[in-house]
């Protein structure tokens, strides 16, 4: 045998070793997970429809994970980009740090920013659990008392809406509005989510906002803002409401979805056993009641057909932000 023969050949066994070794610790945690807390990082400030979503997710989701704690971190700004940019550069792929993912950070918020990741391609999207239709919140005092008003008020007055950063999916709603009616002006104060932009209105510091009616509800319910009706279609849990549509007005309705993410690299077995847990924890009925309470509209996709709605939603929302 050549001295070169007896190298390679002393080399073939450890090589496999330290591939084994390198191989094996993926394979044993994806076994155990989770057997630590799972942090949830939400993009959005509290109160906000993608973070009220999140939260009762989250309050649920340990019956179907053993007991495991599962907790929500905001990290808001930006349209939501702040925190998607954190969890891209900082988060590991282990499946213990996830992201509340799928709202306008995803689709039109990088087309209107310089955004340190790619909106789809940098991220593993497990499963959704719910749409946000936009919800037409005005201050209590605006002298409108419906859609048709509201559209006749907007033509003839310049108003100041409340949004979550520039390219987020009030000021892309906004935008849509201008458009399709001819309003006579929008001036947009940003905030850090859909809570606090909500809440903007209600303390009168902004006259209108399009968000998510689990942030709008409480709000509403004691008398600090009015809730017209809906761009896209009405929700299930209140399927009465008025709509644009049915108004006669033809306007893109820019609805966010809600749903978990993990990043780039998680194995496959842990993002298996998060979806299957998802799916469980959604088809229960102590969280299908919570969310109805919450006013949450459940919609379950899985990871592949999620992760196809908002490669679309993003290349259409480029298309109309860049006509």
């Amino acid at each position: 045998m050549t001295t070169e023969k007896i190298l390679l050949s002393g080399l073939v066994a450890p090589l496999i070793a330290i591939g084994m070794t390198m191989t094996a610790p993926k394979s044993v945690a994806a076994d155990d997970y989770p057997s630590s807390t799972i942090t949830i990082v939400s993009p959005f400030s509290a109160g906000g429809g993608v973070d009220t979503t999140v939260r009762v997710l989250a309050n649920h989701l340990p019956e179907a994970l053993g007991g495991t704690t599962v907790l929500v971190q905001n990290r808001a700004g930006a349209g939501g980009s702040m925190g998607a940019q954190w969890f891209t550069a900082n988060a590991s792929p282990d499946g213990y740090t996830l992201l509340a993912a799928g709202a306008s950070n995803h689709y039109s918020v990088p087309w209107a920013q310089n955004v340190d990741y790619h909106p789809i391609d940098d991220f593993i999207w497990i499963a959704r659990v719910s749409v946000l239709p936009a919800a037409v919140v005005v201050r209590k005092d605006l002298p409108v008392d419906d859609l048709e008003g509201l559209v006749a008020y907007l033509r003839e007055n310049e108003v100041t809406y409340a949004h979550t950063g520039f390219g987020g999916r009030e000021w892309l709603q906004a935008l849509a509005i201008e458009d399709a009616i001819g309003a006579a002006g929008m001036v947009g104060i940003p905030f850090d989510g859909g809570g606090q932009a909500a809440a903007a209105v209600a303390a009168g510091d902004a006259d209108i906002t399009f968000v998510g009616l689990p942030g709008a509800e409480p709000l509403e319910a004691q008398g600090l803002l009015k809730i017209l009706g809906m761009i896209g279609p009405a929700p299930a849990t209140r399927p009465d409401m008025a709509t644009f549509e049915e108004a006669g007005f033809d306007i893109l309705p820019v609805m966010s979805h809600v749903g978990i993410a993990a990043p780039v690299g998680t194995p496959d077995a842990i993002v298996e056993k998060l979806a299957e847990a998802i799916k469980t924890t959604l088809e229960s009925d102590s969280f299908r009641s919570a969310a109805e309470t919450a006013g949450i509209q459940v919609a379950y996709l899985a990871g592949d057909e999620y992760r196809s709605t908002m490669a679309a939603l993003y290349e259409t929302s480029g298309k109309f932000m860049n006509r």
